[in-house]
């Protein structure tokens, strides 16, 4: 899909499209479900690691509806932290729980 179809599916500006893509501009959590619903994939492919296959499906298979709300804050919060702190964060949170491999 191109950036025009996408800005076109989504009611916006292709230029908009490609702020997002460059990371010019950031992405509500509203606007990334939009933007995943028409590519038709799940959220957590945008929260994956790239090193990591399979994480979007470990992801979904965790989901759980009542947490779904917290979880949506914790993505928000963690898209505002600095980019060198982010691993931090993520290391911490994997200390909290166990992690299957």
């Amino acid at each position: 899909m191109s950036q025009s179809e996408l800005a076109e599916q989504l009611g916006m500006a292709f230029q908009q499209v490609q702020k997002y893509e460059t990371g010019a501009n950031r992405i509500s959590c509203s606007k990334l479900t939009e933007i995943a619903d028409a590519l038709d994939s799940p959220i957590t492919f945008f929260f994956s690691d790239e090193n990591e296959p399979g994480t979007e499906m470990k992801l979904a298979d965790n989901l759980d509806p009542a947490h779904i709300k917290d979880g949506l804050r914790l993505i928000t919060a963690f898209g505002l932290i600095e980019k060198t702190k982010r691993k931090k964060v993520v290391d911490l949170a994997e200390s909290m729980v166990l992690i299957e491999s």
